[in-house]
């Protein structure tokens, strides 16, 4: 039973992780609403993660959710007037969290060789998402090409969850 809730776990992550990308479809209070779903679907997902795997596995899941939990906070923080810019440092630190979470899960045994390449295409994935961060100050061809790497981004984020419930199924 712990390894389907293991991989249950991912699917959580999973669309966890691609709700929290629909504030790049526009900045209305309908899709902050699912981005802060999809926050709290990642961070359900974590700890459901964290059962399941092995100690530096838990230990990345762990730096994981408090970088989430630092963006939710950041993100509440950001829909509020004139503290906002409050909110952007707390992303920036939930940012390196995380960076430094997928890093160290990649370490983890218990999501096989299949999931460490998994967290490679997630680390991939947030470097584009820096990329298109900056792109966004750039008028026209930023937001085409911002629009375009997001795209990719998706898709890394998608097949990286993918790959990591592929090693979780195969280590067990």
């Amino acid at each position: 039973m712990e390894k389907n809730e293991t991989i249950k776990s991912v699917m959580f992550l999973l669309a966890g992780a691609l709700l929290q990308l629909s504030t790049g479809f526009g900045n209305t209070w309908e899709i902050t609403l699912m981005a802060l779903f999809g926050i709290i679907l990642f961070i359900v997902g974590l700890m459901k993660l964290k059962k399941g795997i092995d100690a530096k596995g838990q230990s990345a899941a762990t730096i994981l959710l408090v970088g989430m939990i630092i963006g939710l906070v950041g993100a509440l923080l950001f829909m509020i007037p004139l503290v906002g810019i409050v909110g952007r440092v707390f992303f920036i630190i939930a940012f390196v969290l995380e960076l430094i979470g997928y890093l160290l899960l990649g370490g983890s045994q218990t999501i096989g060789a299949s999931g460490k390449s998994g967290t490679l295409l997630l680390l991939g994935a947030m470097v584009i998402g820096v990329i298109v961060s900056i792109l966004g100050w750039v008028p026209i061809i930023g937001e085409i090409i911002g629009a375009l790497l997001s795209l990719v981004a998706i898709i890394l984020i998608f097949f990286g969850w993918l790959k990591i419930m592929d090693g979780l199924m195969e280590s067990k």
